[in-house]
C-alpha cells in the first residue's frame, strides 16, 4: 500500500534512502521519531535539507500515519488543543 502513495513515490524518486527506511519503520513506534529527526536541525551542522515538495509529502505521510496509526502518534501539545 505504501508504495502505490504518490507522497512515497516522491519521496523514494528523490532519496530512496529516506523512503527506504520510512518503508521499514511504518506502523512502528520509530516511525516519527525518525520524520523529526529528518525535519528539524539538532545540531549545528551545515545541511542542504529538503525541497519544499518532499517537505510536503512527509508531512502528508506522517498525517497518513497518524490516521491509520493513531495509539503512535505523538501527543497534541499545542495551546489550541489544550483550549477546550
Amino acid at each position: 500500500m505504501l508504495h502505490e502513495i504518490q507522497d512515497y513515490a516522491l519521496v523514494a524518486r528523490t532519496h530512496p534512502a529516506v523512503a527506504e527506511r520510512i518503508s521499514a519503520l511504518w506502523g512502528t513506534d520509530d516511525f516519527h521519531h525518525y520524520l523529526e529527526t529528518l525535519t528539524q536541525e539538532r545540531k549545528r551542522t551545515s545541511r542542504v535539507g529538503f525541497s519544499m515538495d518532499v517537505l510536503l509529502a512527509l508531512s502528508e505521510l506522517q498525517s497518513m500515519h497518524d490516521v491509520q496509526y493513531p495509539d503512535l502518534a505523538p501527543p497534541k501539545d499545542s495551546f489550541w488543543d489544550s483550549a477546550l
